[in-house]
């Protein structure tokens, strides 16, 4: 299978070269019929350390891309901190111990054509960007940085807070959030879907950075984390 090129940028950059995999064999009988994927190759590989990895190969892929899920979101916020996973998918893109210049990793996206999102969902939170190719590894590379060395400082924090509370504000308005607030409220009070979700500044300001790096460790690791690689 040509999936090679996509494995060696990500496994290599991402630190994980020497750790075993398992290729998982697909059992799917369905024909793709569409011209459009009819040179593209898949491959699903299971590493020692719990990630799954979804391999795909384009010849004719006009960028290279990766999306990261984790298996945790707004559902796991601490009680204490309504918005925390929020608030967190928002600081990782603030500066690494590798690349610490806040802005980084959106210029260096910028600079080569690339885009980044994330969203955090009840029980998951996702991350994607794209870059032309031929930077691809270095994207990785700062990517990857995310979930094993991210700073989080606290000085961060309080700007960062302001966007996250705008987003809120900004959904008040929106019908289809404001159906979800009323289900929220009539659903069982002890779920944990009747968290508030997004967070807002009266639910946040203090948080201290020790929250965040707690609330990381103990739900962003090697088996709660899926990965798709697109290249």
């Amino acid at each position: 299978m040509k999936i090679v090129f996509a494995y060696m940028i990500f496994f290599t950059t991402a630190g994980f070269a020497n750790i075993p995999y398992q290729e998982i064999t697909d059992t799917s009988h369905l024909t793709i019929l569409s011209p459009s994927l009819q040179k593209r190759s898949y491959g699903k590989i299971l590493l020692k350390n719990g990630i799954k990895a979804y391999l795909i190969s384009d010849p004719e892929a006009e960028q290279s891309a990766c999306a990261v899920a984790i298996h945790a979101g707004s559902w796991d916020d601490p009680k204490s901190h309504p918005g925390t996973a929020h608030l967190l998918e928002h600081m990782l893109f603030l500066g690494t111990e590798k690349y610490p210049t806040s802005n980084g990793f959106s210029s260096f996206l910028s600079d080569h054509n690339g885009l980044h999102n994330a969203y955090t969902a009840p029980n998951l939170t996702v991350y994607l960007i794209s870059v032309n190719t031929a930077h691809f590894d270095e994207g990785l590379d700062r990517f990857a940085d995310f979930f094993t060395s991210p700073l989080l400082k606290q000085e961060l924090i309080a700007s960062e807070l302001v966007n996250v509370d705008q987003e809120h504000a900004k959904n008040v308005g929106n019908d289809f959030r404001r159906a979800y607030m009323v289900a929220k409220e009539t659903g069982h009070p002890e779920h944990p879907n009747r968290k508030f979700s997004t967070g807002n500044k009266s639910t946040l300001e203090g948080i201290p950075a020790e929250v965040l790096k707690e609330w990381l460790s103990s739900h962003y690791s090697a088996t709660t984390l899926h990965i798709v690689l697109y290249s």
